[in-house]
């Protein structure tokens, strides 16, 4: 449910005709399609939703994931198809001719693909091997409050254009998320900053406000904004292949494009 309030930073007309390209372009597809509701409609199936202002909203649908459930199953996919997994090893250095050094041992393959996500370039950089990428990397932090969540939200940060989610989650409600730049080497952990931002932009929306005390639950994600050392000034959330000699580096990916890059990244291992 995307929600319309008085003043939004987004007009009704606008996000109604970003609901149905965004239907459109998804081609045939067994959920709904978007519909606008009234504020009473909204109201009834959230009584606690802020009535205030409140001109109505669309309701669309989407999915929803765990991505540590699907890493493991990847994993255990891997595993069962003859992979070798070594699990907390931390790789101290690659080169381009094959070999991988962890803790304990060193090993040489035909091929050896760089997935180190944000810490891709740090790898490359205690490797002693140029990158042709820069990667900044931002904190995605999230709540996990004792709350039912009756119906899933994106909000306006209040007075941003900023968009964060209100979503049903175990039983409970998932709140996120923020974006903070850290370092690849700092604790990847829900600050008390980030946790009041958005405690404070869920309160805006209810008629019944919680505080610290009501939060489950934070944890927090790293993802990479990749930069072309061509243009530095320009960043994408995009993905990018770079091969040299044995070694396959990928910088950048998400969820949403991880089919699609693994087919990229097992064509450069022919």
């Amino acid at each position: 449910m995307l929600p319309i309030y008085q003043g939004s930073q987004r007009q009704r007309w606008l996000v109604g005709t970003g609901l149905f390209l965004y239907d459109h372009l998804a081609g045939k597809s067994i959920l709904p399609p978007a519909q606008w509701l009234t504020a009473e409609t909204l109201l009834q199936r959230d009584p606690q939703l802020k009535a205030e202002g409140l001109l109505g909203g669309y309701a669309f649908s989407d999915g929803q994931m765990d991505d540590r459930r699907l890493a493991l199953w990847v994993a255990d996919q891997a595993r069962l198809a003859g992979a070798k997994l070594h699990e907390h090893s931390d790789v101290i250095a690659i080169d381009t001719h094959g070999h991988v050094h962890i803790a304990d041992s060193s090993y040489l393959h035909d091929r050896v693909i760089n997935v180190g996500g944000p810490w891709a370039v740090t790898l490359l950089k205690q490797s002693g091997i140029p990158s042709p990428y820069r990667l900044d990397t931002v904190r995605g932090s999230h709540l996990v409050l004792e709350r039912e969540c009756p119906q899933a939200y994106l909000l306006e940060v209040p007075e941003e254009r900023r968009i964060f989610f209100v979503l049903p989650w175990q039983g409970k409600t998932l709140v996120g998320t923020t974006e903070v730049r850290q370092q690849a080497h700092e604790p990847i952990e829900c600050s008390v900053a980030e946790r009041d931002y958005l405690l404070a932009a869920y309160n805006h929306y209810t008629t019944a406000p919680l505080s610290a005390a009501n939060i489950n639950s934070t944890f927090a994600g790293m993802r990479p904004l990749l930069y072309s050392a061509a243009d530095p000034r320009k960043a994408t959330r995009e993905y990018a292949l770079d091969r040299q000699g044995q070694l396959i580096n990928v910088f950048g990916g998400k969820w949403t494009t991880a089919l699609a890059l693994a087919h990229k990244v097992q064509q450069q291992l022919l």
